[in-house]
Protein backbone atom coordinates (compact mmCIF):
# COMPACT_ATOMS: atom_id res chain seq x y z
CA UNK A 1 0.00 0.00 0.00
CA UNK A 2 3.01 2.52 0.88
CA UNK A 3 4.21 1.75 -2.56
CA UNK A 4 1.58 3.07 -3.99
CA UNK A 5 0.87 6.01 -2.69
CA UNK A 6 4.39 7.07 -3.44
CA UNK A 7 3.92 6.40 -6.85
CA UNK A 8 0.86 8.56 -6.58
CA UNK A 9 2.91 10.94 -4.63
CA UNK A 10 6.06 10.92 -7.34
CA UNK A 11 3.16 11.35 -10.06
CA UNK A 12 1.83 14.59 -8.62
CA UNK A 13 5.18 16.04 -8.02
CA UNK A 14 5.96 15.13 -11.68
CA UNK A 15 2.20 17.23 -12.65
CA UNK A 16 2.99 19.88 -10.35
CA UNK A 17 6.78 20.50 -11.61
CA UNK A 18 5.62 20.29 -14.92
CA UNK A 19 2.90 23.00 -14.46
CA UNK A 20 6.02 25.36 -12.86
CA UNK A 21 8.00 24.71 -16.02
CA UNK A 22 5.61 25.53 -18.87
CA UNK A 23 4.33 28.68 -16.51
CA UNK A 24 7.88 29.83 -16.09
CA UNK A 25 8.47 29.21 -19.52
CA UNK A 26 4.95 31.01 -20.79
CA UNK A 27 6.51 34.24 -18.63
CA UNK A 28 9.78 34.32 -20.46
CA UNK A 29 8.23 33.92 -23.81
CA UNK A 30 5.71 36.79 -22.89
CA UNK A 31 8.63 39.17 -21.65
CA UNK A 32 10.47 38.48 -24.87
CA UNK A 33 7.48 39.38 -27.20
CA UNK A 34 6.65 42.44 -24.66
CA UNK A 35 10.12 44.03 -25.83
CA UNK A 36 9.27 43.37 -29.90
CA UNK A 37 5.77 44.19 -30.03
CA UNK A 38 4.09 45.77 -26.78
CA UNK A 39 0.51 46.77 -27.91
CA UNK A 40 0.21 43.27 -29.69
CA UNK A 41 1.32 41.24 -26.96
CA UNK A 42 -0.93 42.84 -24.24
CA UNK A 43 -3.81 42.27 -26.49
CA UNK A 44 -2.83 38.46 -26.61
CA UNK A 45 -2.11 38.36 -22.84
CA UNK A 46 -5.62 40.28 -21.76
CA UNK A 47 -7.41 37.66 -24.27
CA UNK A 48 -4.93 34.49 -22.45
CA UNK A 49 -6.33 36.23 -18.83
CA UNK A 50 -10.03 36.24 -19.94
CA UNK A 51 -9.60 32.31 -21.61
CA UNK A 52 -8.22 30.91 -17.82
CA UNK A 53 -10.85 32.73 -16.33
CA UNK A 54 -13.98 31.37 -18.51
CA UNK A 55 -11.99 27.69 -18.35
CA UNK A 56 -11.30 28.25 -14.11
CA UNK A 57 -15.10 29.02 -13.98
CA UNK A 58 -16.31 26.71 -16.35
CA UNK A 59 -14.20 24.32 -14.23
CA UNK A 60 -15.74 25.19 -10.96
CA UNK A 61 -19.45 25.07 -12.29
CA UNK A 62 -20.93 22.33 -10.24
CA UNK A 63 -22.37 19.37 -12.51
CA UNK A 64 -26.06 18.61 -12.87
Amino acid sequence: MNANKEVRLMESRRRWLSGLAITLTTIVSYLAFWRLAPGTTFIVGCAALLACLIALWVAGKPQD
